[in-house]
């Protein structure tokens, strides 16, 4: 990271030529950490609208079971 992100860490520019050439080394050696390559854990794929249509019937049963106060419901 200190590698990577050398341009906005100014203050670590004396530390940054012996990372680069531990990277370098670890490279070198074939014992550097992969990569992972892909979207991130936090990523979700986004609903279309016609999924949404078909999950309405099971949001709305949700939300009842939610609804502690029963605001929802008449009296």
């Amino acid at each position: 990271m200190l590698v990577a992100q050398a341009k906005w860490l100014p203050q670590y520019k004396k530390h940054i030529p012996a990372a680069k050439q531990r990277l370098a080394d670890h490279v070198k050696n074939g014992t550097r950490v992969l990569l992972k390559t892909g979207h991130g854990a936090a990523r979700l794929e986004t609903k279309s609208v016609a999924q949404m249509t078909a999950d309405k019937a099971d949001a709305r049963k949700n939300a009842g079971a939610a609804d502690k106060a029963h605001i929802g419901k008449k009296k």
